[in-house]
């Protein structure tokens, strides 16, 4: 009894430090999943406002380039929530990689909208200001899935990769349209 007794503080106390580090990588994990919701959100709203931005580009520029701030600044969040979490687990690796995906396609559909308007961004004289976004964001994005590629379960790999390859070929191809 005196052991169990004296045991006992130690065995509550190291319970209490391996339990901690689970409840902190849930709490941070659900903070990436918010922050993809974040920055695919912040590629919808650059969606949407680049016809304006086209179409005037002295009315639309501090909307886009807001957008664009923003985009690149949620980014760099995400980036290092990601690596504040260390690894997922299983089920969670999963959500995270389909929210990276999920942010992946519509980013690539953004970036295919923005290299058809590049004639009338170089008409409006937009072209260095949007090439320094697309620079930006393009090393912003390798970061993030670099630190997803460190984290996530390896099953999920499959999924950034394709993901990642999309993206980096549609940023390659749009920084070349703008250079």
């Amino acid at each position: 009894m005196q052991i169990f007794t004296s045991l006992f503080p130690l065995l509550l106390s190291s319970t209490l430090v391996f339990s901690t580090p689970i409840a902190k990588r849930v709490e941070n994990t659900a903070k990436v999943l918010g922050d993809f919701s974040i920055i695919t959100r912040n590629v919808q709203h650059l969606s949407g406002n680049l016809a304006s931005f086209v179409k005037s580009p002295s009315i639309g520029i501090k909307t886009f380039s807001t957008h664009f701030s923003d985009l690149n600044d949620h980014l760099a969040v995400t980036t290092s929530d990601t690596v504040a979490v260390g690894s997922f687990n299983t089920t969670d690796s999963q959500s995270v990689a389909n929210a990276a995906a999920t942010f992946a396609q519509d980013a690539l559909t953004f970036l295919i909208a923005l290299m058809s308007d590049e004639n009338a961004m170089a008409a409006a004289g937009q072209k260095s200001l949007v090439l320094g976004y697309l620079n930006t964001a393009n090393v912003a994005t390798l970061n993030l899935f670099t630190a997803l590629e460190n984290s996530v379960d390896e099953d999920e790999l499959d999924t950034l990769s394709v993901a990642q390859e999309e993206l980096q070929a549609a940023f390659t191809d749009s920084i070349s349209a703008y250079s």
